[in-house]
């Protein structure tokens, strides 16, 4: 039998920590709390550091389970709510739908996930893969720069991009993950 999605909404760690920022945190079967102070770090940094892989998937299937529970029956205070919400949309919350009426209604947000393609509002991204173990760049500083150059030969434009990385972590943290 197939199945008939509706819709998506995808969600990151930045997200759930503002949401229990309002709602309050929210104990893990491990007896870990994740709230409005810690639930980024741990589920970016923490997880991966401590964690081996098989313990890591259920760690994340046990945290997105929790959270979306107790944030969905304890959104007591609605102004705080839309709040964290409001804190959260760009780019840590994106929409799709399936129904047509409803993606036109989001089709010029910015929950909608889509890049700029219009030449007069140009957009560089710079995207890091961070394939180690414990996810470096949660201790990585990143400057990124742009600065327009020239119109070239076919009209476009052309800029120069400068990015500097900085790596934060300290000898202890370092010591600690090991």
């Amino acid at each position: 039998m197939a199945s008939r999605w509706d819709g998506v909404i995808a969600i990151d760690p930045l997200f759930l920590q503002n949401m229990l920022a309002v709602t309050g945190g929210v104990t893990m079967p491990d007896g870990s709390v994740l709230d409005g102070t810690n639930t980024a770090q741990t589920l970016l940094n923490i997880v991966y550091a401590k964690m081996t892989p098989e313990k890591k998937d259920r760690h994340f299937a046990d945290a997105a389970q929790a959270a979306f529970n107790h944030i969905t029956q304890n959104a007591d205070d609605p102004k705080a709510y839309i709040g964290a919400l409001s804190r959260s949309v760009k780019g840590h919350l994106l929409l799709w739908s399936a129904h047509e009426g409803e993606q036109d209604l989001i089709a010029e947000s910015e929950i909608l996930g889509r890049p700029i393609t219009e030449g007069a509002k140009p957009q560089i991204g710079v995207y890091i893969s961070d394939e180690t173990q414990p996810k470096m760049d949660w201790y990585l500083h990143r400057e990124v720069t742009t600065k327009f150059q020239k119109v070239v030969a076919n009209g476009a434009n052309q800029y120069t991009v400068h990015i500097k990385l900085k790596n934060l972590i300290t000898v202890e943290e370092l010591a600690d993950m090991n």
